[in-house]
């Protein structure tokens, strides 16, 4: 995935976008900054960004590797909207973003689902 086209699903989704103006660019080292930070409910959670393959990391410990992000409403969830991460078409990671009406409140990620880590 190119690095506009991350940006650009990422911006369209509403997360708060960390450091975007580093992003792609070199540092002092002469090295390309390849990472994303962003926020959402109170979430941070940070992109390691090549061409072919991301990693997707959170404070907690999670580190999801993918390929392809999506902002869509395809999940079945709580969600009217998601950031589905993927892996060779396969969904990895889900980030809900917008909660149906009778959904609740609390951040549910779909990061590590399989191990019950709440995010």
């Amino acid at each position: 995935m190119k690095q506009e086209k991350l940006v650009e699903v990422l911006k369209s989704s509403g997360v708060e976008l960390i450091g975007l103006d580093k992003f792609g660019t070199l540092d002092e080292k002469m090295d390309l900054v390849r990472d994303l930070g962003f926020k959402h409910s109170g979430q941070e959670f940070n992109i390691n960004w090549f061409t072919n393959m991301m990693t997707l990391s959170h404070r907690s410990g999670i580190n999801v590797m993918f390929d392809k992000v999506e902002h869509s409403s395809t999940w079945p969830n709580s969600y009217t909207r998601n950031l589905q991460f993927l892996q060779r078409g396969k969904v990895v990671a889900v980030i809900g973003l917008e909660l149906y009406p009778w959904g609740s409140t609390e951040l549910r990620s779909y990061l590590d689902y399989g191990n019950n880590n709440q995010v």
